[in-house]
């Protein structure tokens, strides 16, 4: 990075999130071509919904992961009521129906 004076920590913080910003969307940019590119028209699934599904269910894996399970720390982290995350969750099969059915994906923390 080159040199740049921050005036407070807030800066610095502001700098890296929009880095990070900007690598995802390149990073997502990339992905999606290769998938219009080689799934676009060979199946007759609603585009949209499919890669809205790969998305959320990747964001919830890898947020539930990052919390140690923590549902409600996910929720938060992700800024969504903790019933909507858990239904996310069911819905993708990252966690059963009934809460002692929990799925342990905290394994490999990242």
């Amino acid at each position: 990075m080159a040199n740049i004076a921050y005036r407070s920590m807030d800066d610095f913080h502001c700098v890296e999130e929009s880095v990070a910003h900007l690598f995802l969307g390149e990073k997502m940019e990339e992905i999606m071509a290769h998938y219009i590119n080689d799934y676009v028209g060979l199946y007759s699934e609603d585009v949209y919904d499919h890669v809205m599904q790969c998305v959320e269910s990747a964001l919830f894996g890898s947020m539930l992961r990052r919390t140690r399970n923590n549902q409600s720390k996910a929720a938060d982290l992700l800024g969504m009521n903790r019933g909507t995350f858990r239904n996310g969750l069911v819905k993708y099969g990252l966690i059963g129906k009934r809460r002692s059915n929990v799925v342990s994906i905290a394994l490999a923390v990242e």
